[in-house]
């Protein structure tokens, strides 16, 4: 009898959690944790400079705009003198990219500076626009009115690359080949409510819907070496965890042991390290955790 009790409920929570093919639970893939901001204003949507020296951030301190820190811990820099969010470094290290209330989309010097409008007043927004590089550092992609937009850094010129009627994209991230990308994409008009990380192919062809967590999955991103993606999944409105899959979805692996707020997640440069908020230590900060990648990859499946 309690043989079948056990596992009726590993049955039930598996079944709440996931409806992937595989999923594997625990810290055995969490070589360490290492909280690296400590302030009591809000720290949140980190991103790791091209070297890995620095981390980027959103945060509450002095009114809301981007910060840095390096990656090691130590004093933490303003980067922005305006209400700032999501931030994107250049891959030359040179620029960070963020939005300003929801509806503009900016660049400042990686050492701050003058804020420089980049994509044009006629598009529309909501949302944030989730601003993201590509590889040469030439065009920026973004979110509009849940399109998917590009915006070429040199003339100006912008398009279109990804709509779907009634559905919205958020959390934009390129593939390292850049032949796809991943959002976390939802009905239109509802706030974040149901939303699923997608993988869309920059060409065109039809979107594959890779999560169905009963709550919302959000900030995808691709790892370095285009293997895995790291994304932020909602147990309940008060539960988020990070998890680590497959990139077409089939297998994945829960990161933290928390339950309460962690989302956020970057990838190191180097794909070791995964940075994300959480308020793990009562109040939103950024931790960084070391992670066992040959373990991890094993328990995936990736050779």
């Amino acid at each position: 009898m309690r043989k079948l009790i056990f596992l009726c409920l590993v049955f039930t929570v598996i079944t709440q959690l996931f409806t992937f093919k595989s999923v594997c639970y625990g810290q055995e893939y969490v070589k360490s944790l290492k909280k690296i901001t400590h302030h009591e204003a809000l720290d949140y949507f980190p991103t790791w400079s091209p070297d890995g020296k620095w981390i980027a951030f959103s945060t509450q301190r002095a009114g809301g705009n981007i910060w840095k820190i390096p990656s090691a811990g130590g004093e933490a820099i303003q980067v922005t003198k305006i209400r700032s969010n999501h931030p994107r470094w250049s891959p030359d290290g040179s620029y960070i990219a963020f939005d300003v209330g929801g509806n503009k989309g900016m660049i400042v010097s990686s050492d701050g500076g003058q804020e420089i409008r980049i994509i044009p007043e006629v598009i529309e927004f909501n949302r944030g626009l989730f601003l993201c590089w590509n590889k040469k550092g030439s065009s920026i992609m973004y979110s509009a009115k849940g399109d998917i937009w590009l915006v070429e850094l040199g003339t100006g010129k912008f398009g279109r690359i990804f709509h779907k009627e009634g559905f919205e994209a958020r959390g934009l991230s390129f593939s390292p080949d850049e032949k796809y990308i991943t959002a976390d994409v939802g009905t239109a008009g509802k706030r974040k409510a149901d939303d699923n990380v997608w993988l869309i192919p920059v060409d065109g062809g039809e979107p594959i819907v890779l999560t169905d967590l009963p709550g919302r999955e959000g900030n995808p991103v691709f790892s370095p070496d285009g293997t895995m993606i790291a994304f932020m999944g909602e147990v309940s409105k008060a539960v988020k965890h990070i998890y680590v899959m497959t990139t077409d979805g089939k297998k994945s692996a829960k990161l933290t042991d928390y339950d309460g707020f962690n989302a956020n997640p970057r990838w190191s440069p180097d794909g070791t390290k995964i940075l994300f908020a959480s308020d793990k230590a009562g109040n939103p900060d950024i931790w960084v955790m070391e992670l066992d990648i040959t373990r991890l990859k094993n328990a995936l499946g990736i050779n």
